[in-house]
C-alpha cells in the first residue's frame, strides 16, 4: 500500500509543480506572503470573490487584484512586508506601495501597452458602464489558486488609447 500511495504521489505532472515552485521561489519574500494571504483568504472564504465590494476579481487575463485597496489591507495587517508590526507601517497615503511594488516585481502580473502595470476594467450593468475598477492583474492564476474561479462577466477591460491607465 505505501509504495502505490509512493507511485501516485509520483505520478502527478512534475513539471506543473516545479513551475509553481520555481515561480515562487523566485519572488520577493513579502510577494510570498503576499500571494500565501490571497490563496488562504480565497480558500477560507475571508476574501470576496467577484462581487460588489471584492478585492479580488477573476477576468479573461486573470486574477484582478484591485489597487490599491487590497494591498492596503495587506498591509493594515501585517505591515509592509508581510513580516513587521503593522504599527510601523508608513503612513495613510503610502500604506500598500511597498507591498504592491514587491509583487510587481515578483513578474507575475500582465503589463499593458507602454509597460503600464495597472489595468483597469469597466463594470457594466446591461450595456451599459456604470463604474470601474484599477487593479493588477495575475496572469495563469491556476498557479497560485486551485479550483480558479469563474470569471466575473460584468468585467470588461478599457483599453486606454493614451496609456495612462
Amino acid at each position: 500500500e505505501y509504495l502505490d500511495d509512493v507511485d501516485e504521489e509520483h505520478s502527478r505532472p512534475r513539471e506543473q509543480v516545479r513551475t509553481t515552485d520555481n515561480v515562487l521561489a523566485q519572488a520577493p519574500d513579502a510577494a510570498r506572503r503576499f500571494i500565501g494571504w490571497v490563496q488562504q483568504g480565497l480558500s477560507e472564504g475571508t476574501l470576496r470573490v467577484n462581487e460588489a465590494g471584492a478585492l479580488v476579481h477573476f477576468v479573461d487575463e486573470g486574477m484582478l487584484l484591485v489597487s490599491p485597496r487590497i494591498f492596503r489591507e495587506f498591509a493594515k495587517r501585517f505591515g509592509e512586508d508581510g513580516g513587521v508590526d503593522p504599527a510601523d507601517a508608513p503612513g495613510e497615503s503610502d500604506i500598500g506601495k511597498s507591498i504592491q511594488r514587491q509583487v510587481l516585481r515578483a513578474g507575475w502580473h500582465l503589463r499593458a501597452d507602454k509597460g503600464v502595470n495597472i489595468l483597469t476594467y469597466q463594470v457594466m450593468r446591461g450595456d451599459r458602464a456604470v463604474s470601474r475598477l484599477s487593479g493588477v492583474v495575475i496572469r495563469n492564476p491556476a498557479r497560485f489558486v486551485n479550483p480558479v474561479p469563474p470569471i466575473n462577466p460584468l468585467l470588461v477591460r478599457l483599453r486606454e488609447e493614451h496609456g495612462d491607465a
